[in-house]
């Protein structure tokens, strides 16, 4: 039996646009719904939120190292630095048929 993909999803608030949260889960959608309906007391106050990239990793491993990067300062330093449409060009060039290892990316908007 395949092991489930997991994927590591920024959301950001729609009430403050500057507000983001990074999390590692199976089910993206599940995740926001669970965001938006206050189950996470830090996400609570934010309300409401959306998806802004969610990236599919093939193990949880390598989610988790994806996530921990991002929330460290290196990983911080590397999202300020790069923006969304980077990720966006990088996606499309992964679905014009370039190898991309096995991750993909998809820029939610």
């Amino acid at each position: 039996m395949q092991a489930p993909k997991r994927f590591v999803c920024v959301i950001r608030s729609c009430a403050d646009g500057r507000c983001y949260y990074t999390g590692v889960t199976s089910d993206p959608v599940a995740r926001l719904a669970s965001h938006n309906g206050g189950e996470c007391l830090y996400t609570a106050r934010y309300t409401p939120w959306k998806l802004d990239v969610t990236i599919e990793f093939s193990d949880e491993t390598r989610a988790v190292a994806f996530e921990r990067y991002l929330k460290s300062a290196s990983g911080v330093a590397f999202a300020a630095k790069h923006s969304l449409s980077e990720i966006a060009e990088a996606h499309r060039y992964a679905q014009s048929g370039h190898k991309v290892g096995n991750v993909a990316v998809v820029v939610a908007g």
